[in-house]
């Protein structure tokens, strides 16, 4: 009769250990509340070079409100997520979002998040110029912008730069200089439809950049610079003055002007009508008169002319100062 109970007993512990309504562990598959649990896991890569990670970037996790940051390889993980429909959203600063919708159960699902990175304007240099000349007789004045523009994503990712000028919304594109994010252009008064530069001062000037996918960037307000209205005055050579000794001292009046600046001068060939710069010096000092050439010319006739150049590169210069050089054959 003992013998009967023992075995009586032993089957009513066994059962009500492996009894399913006792089964607690969510990840037991046979437990009530088993839920399935699953991973995910991805890189976050730029969105052309796709081989090149971008770390530091935030991955939002939705409905949970989850998020992790991408390592240096751009990976990044969720564990133990219950099973069901996830928004995951890849965030860093300097870049274009990206999203994407997973579906999960118990198994682990990998994914790719590409960011495309803003153009960002790094520099833009706006300077004045100043041209006096024979003919045409008016004087020329125009602007020049160089703008500096770098994308995450190289610089073919760069697909235009612009300068708004606040003339009518007057827009000018800027031409690609460079293979590294070189662009510049120059726009004269006439052009800017304005009866002289002075109108522009105290105008904001902007520059702004579009990359291939539309996404944009802009400059910060910039104005007008100093516009230089002194010319430098030649003295000699001029008037096709003939010459047949070297070395050449050119000459030129003193000037007395309120800001630091320098000179450049330059030597011009005259061949059938056909300008050739032969000759560049800059940084001559501010209070020179002279400079002395001493490399020999060939016959021809030249001409020379002299810029001033202020502190932040605006310009001015001087009309044009012919001469001839006459060698003596015999």
């Amino acid at each position: 009769m003992n013998k009967y109970l023992i075995i009586v007993f032993f089957l009513i512990i066994n059962s009500a250990c492996f009894d399913p309504a006792g089964r607690d562990n969510p990840l037991d598959p046979e437990s009530g509340i088993y839920s399935p649990q699953g991973r995910i896991q991805g890189y976050v890569n730029a969105y052309y070079q796709t081989d090149q990670p971008v770390a530091g970037a935030a991955i939002y996790l939705y409905p949970s409100g989850n998020y992790e940051i991408s390592s240096e390889d751009g990976y990044f993980e969720f564990n133990r997520l219950p099973a069901g429909k996830y928004k995951i959203k890849a965030v860093r600063k300097g870049y274009r979002s990206d999203s994407t919708e997973v579906d999960i159960d118990n198994n682990i699902r990998e994914i790719q998040l590409q960011l495309n990175g803003h153009p960002v304007i790094e520099q833009v240099i706006l300077q004045t110029h100043h041209i006096s000349r024979w003919w045409p007789s008016e004087d020329l004045y125009y602007i020049s912008v160089d703008a500096y523009v770098e994308d995450p994503d190289g610089a073919t990712d760069i697909d235009s730069v612009w300068v708004e000028v606040p003339t009518g919304g007057n827009i000018f594109p800027l031409t690609r200089t460079g293979q590294n994010g070189e662009f510049s252009k120059t726009v004269t008064d006439q052009e800017l439809f304005v009866p002289s530069l002075y109108y522009l001062q105290g105008k904001p000037i902007m520059v702004y950049c579009r990359d291939l996918l539309d996404n944009q960037g802009e400059s910060e307000k910039m104005y007008i610079p100093r516009i230089i209205e002194q010319i430098p005055v030649l003295v000699y050579p001029t008037d096709l003055a003939s010459i047949n000794n070297s070395p050449i001292t050119f000459e030129w009046e003193p000037l007395y002007l309120g800001f630091p600046y320098k000179y450049k001068f330059e030597i011009y060939q005259i061949n059938l009508g056909v300008y050739n710069k032969i000759y560049e010096i800059d940084e001559l000092p501010g209070n020179t008169q002279a400079y002395t050439f001493t490399n020999m010319l060939d016959q021809g006739d030249y001409f020379w002319v002299l810029y001033i150049i202020d502190e932040f590169g605006d310009s001015s210069r001087s009309k044009e100062g012919a001469f001839r050089i006459i060698r003596d054959l015999n």
